[in-house]
């Protein structure tokens, strides 16, 4: 009697009760929601990622782009995915709870999801409008190796659109969304299914070529390319706080067309190749504050569209601020392209730190900005202030004749301005790439101190560069 009556108030036996009460009620939540256990989302946003107000950032027009952005706000409600059936051990396949859960949130106006502590395994998240899907403190959500949990959606691959597995964590022209909490988004058992192929990628420019419609882009299993681990599409009012990505496939962080974002308080960790840390695509007014972006690429790269395929969604990437944040990876702490066909325009990056993680020593360029005259585009009205750490290669490299094909669709690149940059290291200062017919526009230095300097600048039809108050190796240094 003794034993039974302990097995009765042991909760193991009470979950596996409510499992069963799950099972036998079909898709009826247990509960149709928990009680209120979070403030709102904007106080939970402040703690993850430090205040709104008081970011130190000396340009006019930085500043009036922060005050446009206005991150999304959710009615104070909680529903956890463990009253709808999901079990967090690591084993279960949790996906069809969290789901029921995010439905719920929905249907009854907006909320919060929230996950007791513990590894959930899950195919594809999908949110919808007005639903904050928060990942707390000693949550994992670990993505599966089967393939099938991964329904065919609407993505884009290097600037292509196309039908493809899922992202890990994807919204379709939805608003008012979020992704937040200080939990760890792992994507280690994806690499079963999640690759890129040449064949696959080449057989996407042919249908982009011939002009396919999207919907018949169809790749996945027979036809495989990377897709991102966190895609929010076509949505407005995004918010993104707090999370650990790690062991992406491919690319980490990919708003693509979405109009006022916020990414704050972010940490990604993968190193596989192309895996970029934070990819903003044809985007527009775009704050990155408080993050690290440790990367198999470029730690963050703004992107618009790429060749013919530009015509069918053409917008820009513009109006993207980025303070506080550092990055470490093969290539660009900030990247501009390569697929830029729609253009950038309008950056500012302050305070922004190339630090030491595993095998790399830094970034290779603090500004790497890359097209060519079959792309076209263009890169303009692009400002960067009070950089520090290691370039591997130079402070900047911008190019017009990246990769090989070559055409009529030339680019602009020119308004490119370095502020106050006193504490970066780096054997060589610029290396600039443009072509007779289509040179490099200004480009200006100012208030700026470099050491380390061991290499001459490199500097093929780009004109018109200006320094002003400039000292390389202590000593000052006057261009033209």
């Amino acid at each position: 009697m003794h034993r039974f009556i302990y097995g009765m108030v042991n909760p193991l036996f009470f979950r596996l009760l409510a499992v069963c009460a799950f099972i036998l009620a079909g898709s009826m939540p247990l509960y149709p929601a928990l009680p209120v256990i979070a403030s709102p989302i904007k106080s939970g946003y402040a703690a993850a990622a430090g205040p709104d107000v008081g970011i130190s950032i000396p340009w006019p027009a930085a500043k009036k782009i922060i005050a446009r952005i206005n991150p999304p706000a959710f009615p104070a409600r909680v529903f956890n995915v463990v009253r709808f059936g999901a079990l967090g051990n690591g084993i279960a396949d949790d996906t069809r709870a969290i789901a029921r859960t995010i439905a719920a949130c929905s249907a009854a106006g907006g909320g919060q999801v929230a996950f007791a502590p513990g590894t959930y395994l899950t195919g594809a998240i999908e949110l919808r409008s007005g639903v904050n899907l928060h990942v707390g403190q000693g949550v994992t959500l670990l993505f599966s190796a089967n393939s099938a949990e991964f329904p065919l959606r609407m993505t884009r691959n290097q600037g292509i659109d196309l039908m493809n597995f899922s992202p890990c964590i994807y919204a379709f022209n939805q608003a008012d969304v979020a992704l937040t909490g200080q939990g760890r988004l792992d994507g280690r058992l994806t690499r079963r299914w999640n690759r890129q192929t040449g064949r696959s990628w080449r057989r996407l420019e042919t249908m982009r070529d011939r002009g396919v419609p999207v919907s018949q882009r169809i790749f996945g299993i027979r036809h495989p390319l990377g897709t991102a681990m966190v895609e929010f599409y076509q949505c407005h009012k995004v918010l993104i706080s707090g999370i650990h990505v790690a062991n992406s496939q491919w690319w980490q962080i990919h708003p693509t067309l979405c109009s006022n974002v916020t990414i704050a308080g972010v940490h990604t960790n993968s190193t596989h190749g192309n895996s970029d840390g934070l990819d903003i695509d044809s985007c527009q007014n775009v704050l990155v504050r408080h993050c690290t972006f440790f990367a198999g690429d470029d730690c963050i790269s703004l992107k618009s569209g790429r060749d013919p395929d530009k015509f069918r969604s053409p917008a820009p990437c513009r109006n993207i601020v980025i303070v506080n944040c550092r990055g470490a990876g093969p290539w660009g702490l900030i990247s501009c392209g390569s697929e830029e066909s729609q253009g950038v325009e309008n950056v500012f990056a302050w305070k922004l730190q190339a630090v030491g993680h595993g095998r790399f020593h830094g970034v290779r360029y603090a500004l790497y900005a890359k097209a060519n005259s079959v792309r076209g585009g263009f890169v303009r009205n692009v400002h960067l202030g009070n950089i520090s750490g290691r370039c591997t290669g130079a402070l900047v490299h911008l190019t017009l004749v990246y990769g090989p094909k070559h055409g009529q669709n030339y680019p602009q690149f020119s308004g490119i301005h370095f502020h106050a940059i006193t504490s970066v290291v780096t054997p060589e200062l610029l290396f600039l790439v443009g072509i007779p017919h289509d040179s490099i526009g200004r480009i200006t230095l100012t208030d700026c101190r470099f050491k380390g300097i061991s290499q001459s600048n490199r500097i093929v039809d780009a004109p018109d560069i200006i320094f002003r108050n400039i000292r390389i190796n202590g000593h000052i240094e006057k261009f033209p």
